[in-house]
């Protein structure tokens, strides 16, 4: 699960991660008014 991520100016939550990874969403479904299910899988 996934929560929604604001890009800008600001303050740094996380470390720089060196271990980046490859991703393709491979499936997206909404349910209802509001929820956003994504299914991702490595490259």
């Amino acid at each position: 699960m996934a929560s929604p991520v604001v890009l800008g100016h600001g303050r740094t939550l996380w470390a720089r991660t060196p271990d980046k990874t490859a991703w393709t969403l491979t499936e997206a479904t909404v349910y209802g008014d509001s929820t956003l299910v994504t299914i991702y899988e490595r490259r």
